[in-house]
């Protein structure tokens, strides 16, 4: 689905809402290097979407913190952990 990345989530709401539409049981969504916030909108914007299409489709989230080394090597852990939180959080 070469196009569908957006950091907006009402864009990535919108892509998830056609897959949907087409029968979709499930999606996977990474945080890159974005701030976790901004992959907890787009996970709620989903959810919402989701819900509103009367669809109950699996959300795995993946956090890249080890990946892109996104926090010092002693507090990886706690990161993933933390982002882990906010990702289910979100829903």
């Amino acid at each position: 689905m070469n196009g569908y990345y957006s950091a907006d989530p009402a864009a990535v709401a919108g892509h998830v809402g056609e897959l949907i539409d087409i029968g979709i049981a499930g999606i996977n969504i990474e945080d890159g290097a974005d701030a976790p916030a901004v992959l907890a909108a787009k996970v709620e914007a989903v959810r919402n979407t989701a819900s509103n299409a009367g669809a109950d489709i699996f959300v795995n989230v993946r956090t890249d913190v080890y990946l892109r080394g996104l926090a010092p090597e002693d507090g990886r852990v706690a990161e993933v952990l933390e982002r882990a939180r906010i990702y289910r959080d979100a829903g």
